[in-house]
């Protein structure tokens, strides 16, 4: 085999090389992928009458994030660290 065949060779293998590499990271997909809208509910805890304390900023959360729902729990002081740590 002469040097221009092995030329042609090495050209041909890094041409295939790099269009996989590019159809495989999403180069040649488009560009027209989005991303679904994420839903579901965040469960708010506190104690002592948080509730009227955050109420703002889960009302801001909420309208921001339209796909997301909030829900405060009113715990006692009591068992609030126990329950955040069992849940966690």
């Amino acid at each position: 085999m002469n040097s221009r065949t092995q030329s042609f060779i090495f050209i041909g293998i890094a041409v295939v090389i790099i269009i996989s590499v590019l159809a495989f990271s999403g180069i040649f997909s488009g560009g027209g992928t989005t991303i679904p809208p994420i839903s579901g509910t965040l469960e708010f805890w506190g104690f002592n009458g948080d509730e009227n304390l955050w109420r703002d900023t889960i009302t801001a959360f909420t309208e921001e994030h339209k796909g997301i729902s909030v829900s405060y729990r009113e715990l006692s002081e009591a068992t609030f660290e126990e329950r955040l740590v069992n849940a966690l």
